[in-house]
C-alpha cells in the first residue's frame, strides 16, 4: 500500500490524529507527574525542561533509523509502526511506573 493508494481523506485523518496526540503530550506529563511521584526526573522543573530535549531526541533517533531500516516500507507503514511503537511505550512506562 502507497501513500497514492491511501486516499486524501484517510491520510488528513490519520495526519489529524498524530498532531492531536502530539499536542496534549507536556498535558499528560504534568498530569503524570501530579500522580505518580516516581515519574519525576531530579524535580518536576528539570522534568519539564528535559521532556522537549528527549522528545526531540528521539524523532531524530527514530527518524534515523526509519530512513536506513525501513527503506522499503510505504509512509503508511511507517506512520502505522510509530503509532503502535508509540503507544506500546507508553503502555511499559505506565506498568513499570505501576
Amino acid at each position: 500500500m502507497t501513500l497514492y493508494s491511501l486516499g486524501g481523506p484517510v491520510l488528513l485523518i490519520i495526519i489529524a490524529l498524530i498532531n492531536g496526540i502530539l499536542s496534549g503530550l507536556n498535558n499528560f506529563l504534568v498530569i503524570t507527574m501530579k500522580e505518580k511521584e516516581g515519574f519525576i526526573i531530579g524535580s518536576a522543573t528539570q522534568t519539564l525542561a528535559l521532556f522537549p530535549i528527549l522528545l526531540m531526541a528521539g524523532q531524530m533517533l527514530g527518524s534515523i533509523l526509519a530512513m536506513n531500516l525501513f527503506k522499503k516500507l510505504s509512509l503508511y507503514q511507517e506512520i502505522l509502526w510509530a503509532s503502535f511503537a508509540g503507544v506500546l511505550g507508553t503502555c511499559l512506562a505506565d506498568i513499570k511506573a505501576g
